[in-house]
């Protein structure tokens, strides 16, 4: 955030040039009046446009915590910044379409990258990985090095033949342990059959 927004009337302000560019300054000055309200409302903020932007948040939940949120900052000019969403109707395919592209034009054309719906048992599985390692290779740091090194590869920047190579390396890592074993196979079986919701994007199905 930068602190200059802090203070300064928005409507006072130069907007560059750029969609990306207005939005980061709206962005500042949002936050700014957000922070002097209390950090836990800018929090929201974010956490409301990061909800969008993973569509970890329906159209619907994203107008009421955006509507809501704004109301805290006193300042009609954010409200209309984001009035083409928060105003536009979600009856239909198209409506929710046209309202999606809507806020992402506001947020500076940024696409949305949709989690999929069971991406908090993906993590909870992550998460017992991690406490099983620590409790397998707590005497055995380096080994414990090299297992987090291979999970932790990224697997969407990895092509398939490397992908099950790594998953090959996993398994052998883990060999003497059939729990730890079992538990990233479990992992891989949630990761390999990811649970998507009804895309609101007409025609296009989810990736």
């Amino acid at each position: 955030m930068d602190t200059a927004a802090a203070g300064k009337p928005y409507n006072l302000i130069n907007r560059p040039l750029g969609p990306f560019g207005q939005f980061l300054e709206l962005d500042d000055f949002v936050e700014a009046n957000l922070e002097e309200k209390g950090e836990e409302y800018a929090q929201q903020y974010r956490s409301t446009i990061g909800g969008f932007v993973k569509e970890r948040d329906t159209l619907r939940e994203t107008q009421v915590k955006l509507e809501s949120i704004l109301q805290v900052t006193d300042d009609a000019s954010f409200r209309r910044e984001f009035a083409p969403f928060l105003d536009a109707p979600l009856e239909t395919d198209e409506q929710q379409a046209a309202a999606r592209a809507a806020l992402s034009h506001i947020l500076g054309d940024v696409p949305t990258c949709p989690y999929p719906e069971n991406y908090k048992v993906i993590s909870e599985f992550v998460e017992q990985v991690h406490v099983m390692a620590g409790k397998i290779w707590r005497s055995d740091i380096p080994q414990f090095h090299r297992f987090f090194h291979r999970f932790r590869h990224p697997s969407e920047r990895i092509s398939i033949e490397e992908e099950v190579q790594k998953r090959k390396d996993l398994l052998e890592m883990a060999a003497p342990y059939d729990q730890m074993q079992e538990l990233l196979a479990e992992l891989w079986k949630v990761q390999d059959d990811p649970v998507w919701g009804r895309s609101a994007w007409v025609g296009l199905p989810r990736p």
